[in-house]
């Protein structure tokens, strides 16, 4: 038995608006976590700033393992954005590379260009 072209019409309005009324709720709770997300960057980058201008000895720590994270980064982006092992994702890697980038065009790592 074949549909008609009506019926099969009004069949893909009608699931692509109960896909479209399940889907979103979740997009307005992924746009919620982007913001929270942002706001934690944020409120670590406010921290961060002073902290390693007055303690330059932690900055001297932090810069080579976010220096290697961002390379990590960069290494996954061009690939599959997963280690082979799966412990590693880019997501993972993006903060302390967003970061590392961040604090080096403010200039709190010595000897690195930003």
């Amino acid at each position: 038995m074949a549909i008609n072209p009506e019926t099969s019409a009004w069949v893909r309005a009608l699931l692509s608006e109960e896909i479209e009324r399940a889907v979103a709720p979740m997009r307005q709770e992924l746009d919620q976590l982007d913001d929270w997300a942002n706001g934690v960057f944020a409120a670590l980058e406010d921290v961060l700033i002073p902290l390693l201008k007055a303690q330059p000895d932690i900055a001297r720590k932090m810069q080579p393992l976010w220096e290697l994270a961002a390379q990590r980064y960069e290494q996954l982006e061009q690939s599959q954005g997963q280690a082979d092992d799966f412990h590693e994702t880019a997501e993972l890697l993006q903060a302390r590379k967003m970061l590392y980038r961040r604090l080096a065009l403010l200039g709190l790592w010595q000897g690195v260009d930003p």
